[in-house]
């Protein structure tokens, strides 16, 4: 299990510098692209995982199969997790990374879980009532997930908002076994 902790910290110190040097959207794209690779690609991903390949090695990899396309902060910051065996949280890194480079443009984004496919009316709908609650332009992510029976469950940073069949089903179960039903 990754620790919070160590990902905000890096994260951070990351999009300090990348701030600070004006290429936060540029780091935030090679961050996604070396995430997708990495993802897309189990046996790269192995190899800058893996303990006994060196710290120049696996930074030379990155360079032999991104070449120019990263902005160097990218370069440098990766070779700071693989010396500190922190390969690991590159994706959670990467996810709050975005999250941080969104925020700072006015944009949030909604994870949305719904029972049944959504109008693009209907997602249009989410995004500006989401955007009113939280005072930024929202942007919905929708994804399918029929277990939920009818409704909808939406993620907003920390914040979950439950609007399911499933999730009242759960909240009435509990209800029972504390007794808070007569």
């Amino acid at each position: 299990m990754l620790n919070g902790a160590v990902t905000n910290r890096y994260t951070r110190g990351l999009y300090l510098v990348a701030e600070e040097h004006g290429v936060t959207a540029k780091v935030d794209e090679a961050l996604n692209l070396v995430v997708t690779t990495l993802r897309d690609n189990p046996k790269l991903k192995s190899l800058i995982d893996h303990p006994v390949i060196g710290v120049e090695d696996k930074v030379n990899v990155i360079h032999g199969v991104f070449g120019d396309a990263l902005e160097p902060i990218v370069f440098r910051f990766l070779r700071i997790l693989f010396t500190r065996d922190r390969s690991a949280y590159l994706s959670a890194i990467y996810e709050r990374f975005h999250e941080l480079a969104q925020e700072a443009k006015g944009l949030v984004t909604v994870e949305v879980e719904s029972a049944q496919e959504l109008s693009e009316e209907q997602v249009q709908s989410i995004e500006q009532q989401m955007s009113q609650a939280v005072g930024k332009q929202a942007k919905a992510v929708v994804t399918l997930n029929p277990a939920l029976i009818a409704g909808c469950r939406m993620v907003v940073g920390n914040r979950i908002l439950d609007a399911s069949v499933l999730g009242e089903l759960e909240r009435f179960s509990q209800r029972l076994l504390t007794g808070g039903v007569r």
